[in-house]
Parts: C-alpha cells; sequence; structure tokens
C-alpha cells in the first residue's frame, strides 16, 4: 500500500536523479558529492559536509498532517501479471516452457480428471512435467521425456497454467505536503541544485509507486532560508502536494478447472 515513505521515496529517488544525472558512480552537476536521503538531517553531519562543500538533500512531510480527500471502499481492482510457465498441448501430448516461479500452478485434465501442482522454489519446467507424471500414474501410463509428458490412452486432454494474482482494495487518497529541502553550503550551489530538481519533478503529473498506483503531484511553493548564525548554510525548500492511495492489497486465485461435466459427446471445462 502506498505511504508517506513511499512518497519521500518517489521524491528522493527523483531528486536524486537531478543532482545525479549521469548515475551516482558519476560527479554531481556540483562537481562535490551531493548527498540524499529521507528526514531531517543531524546538525553535525550536516555542518561538517556544509564545511567541505557537500550539499544535502532532504526529503520529509510537512508539519500539517494533511486531510483525507475521498474514500474508495468498494473500488476492487485485480492485478494479474500472467503465468511464466507454458503448457501446450498436441494430441496426448503436454510441453511445458517457459519460467517456473512460486506463486504458479500447472495442471492436467485427463478425461475429466484434474491433476493440479503447485509451482514450489528450484522448479524447472522440467520438473513441473515429471511431477505431474507422477499424479497421473496414479491412475494410468504416464511417459515423461524433458519437459513433455504423453498420456497416451487419454481421450480428452487439457493442461493449464494459472498465477496467483493480487486483489486491490483503494480505501481512501489523502494529499500531504512533501519538502525537497536543499541544504547547500553557498547561495550559487543552492541554486545550482535546486533548480535541477525542480525541473525534473515540475513535469510530472503523477508519482508512481511500487505497487503499480500513482500520486497526483503539484508545485505548493518554495522557501528560502540564509541562516545569519551560520556562515555556510543556504537552504531552499520546494514543497510538493501529493495526493495518493491507501491500497489493501492480499492475493487471489485464478481457477485452475472449473466445473466438470463429462459425457459421450461433450466436455465442459
Amino acid at each position: 500500500m502506498a505511504d508517506l515513505s513511499d512518497v519521500e521515496i518517489g521524491l528522493a529517488i527523483l531528486a536524486t536523479q537531478a543532482v545525479y544525472p549521469s548515475g551516482s558512480s558519476s560527479a554531481s552537476i556540483t562537481g562535490q558529492d551531493c548527498r540524499v536521503y529521507r528526514g531531517w538531517p543531524l546538525p553535525a553531519p550536516l555542518n561538517s559536509d556544509l564545511r567541505n562543500g557537500i550539499a544535502n538533500v532532504t526529503v520529509f512531510p510537512d508539519e500539517q498532517p494533511g486531510r483525507v480527500t475521498a474514500f474508495y471502499p468498494d473500488d476492487n481492482q485485480v492485478i494479474n501479471t500472467g503465468p511464466l510457465l507454458t503448457a501446450a498441448v498436441d494430441g496426448t501430448a503436454v510441453t511445458f516452457g517457459g519460467t517456473a516461479q512460486i506463486g504458479q500452478m500447472a495442471g492436467l485434465l485427463v478425461d475429466g480428471k484434474a491433476y493440479p501442482y503447485r509451482v514450489a522454489a528450484g522448479d524447472s519446467a522440467a520438473s513441473v512435467a515429471a511431477n505431474l507424471a507422477d499424479l497421473v500414474r496414479a491412475d494410468q501410463i504416464a511417459t515423461l521425456n524433458g519437459p513433455t509428458l504423453v498420456v497416451p490412452a487419454a481421450v480428452h486432454l487439457v493442461a493449464r497454467v494459472v498465477v496467483l494474482n493480487q486483489l486491490q482494495q483503494q480505501l481512501r487518497r489523502q494529499e500531504r505536503l512533501f519538502h525537497v529541502a536543499c541544504w547547500c553550503p553557498s547561495p550559487a550551489t543552492r541554486d545550482q541544485v535546486a533548480v535541477a530538481i525542480d525541473q525534473v519533478i515540475a513535469p510530472l503529473a503523477f508519482l508512481s509507486f511500487p505497487e503499480g498506483t500513482a500520486g497526483r503531484i503539484t508545485y505548493h511553493g518554495t522557501t528560502v532560508s540564509d541562516r545569519g548564525e551560520d556562515a555556510f548554510l543556504y537552504r531552499r525548500d520546494l514543497i510538493y502536494q501529493v495526493e495518493y492511495p491507501t491500497i489493501l492489497t492480499s492475493p487471489i486465485s485464478e481457477m485452475l478447472f472449473g466445473d466438470l461435466i463429462l459425457n459421450t459427446d461433450q466436455m465442459i471445462v
């Protein structure tokens, strides 16, 4: 579920891209190291960095708690990633391919009887076929050649692979202000860092989150602080308003085989 931490991480990633446009292994736009992190800086490390020409960029929520903008108690969405394991039937033979991963289930339907197998850690297409062959052999002959399984006596043979999906329910949306604060050793560095970050964030309408949702992001304002008691600190806060969702995520399985009706003429699966 999207959380304050997800918003902070997303903004910190964007700020890092702004000050290290060629990647963090290359030089920053200031020519000096630049630290980007969440939260409020500790005074001693910050003062040390500033005296050594190192800018700090921190991301944190505003003191105001924000507000809930909407509730969506019945807004459900199934995130279907699709299985990476494949199964192809050719007559009485089934050939498995692709990638076997935890969360997938493979199954055979042989003349109306289902044989399901849940993929385990370390499985491959060949081991999935082998495990299904063992299940079928309890009732009839099944031969195996690598990832290909053959049931010679089968009249109706169906093979399927399903995956454990995610059910997402959007519980509410809320908005809050977030600061991207630039703590710099000189006015020139402050201007350079702040402008670069704003140019990366300003064109965005949405901030993406790991679970696939997004938050609406808009510019809210800027504050500037030159502390007279500290000649090395020049600060500018870029303030953005982010409206983001709170999502409840739970696993949901696909049906491998449904109700079976078998007669001499037709089988429905």
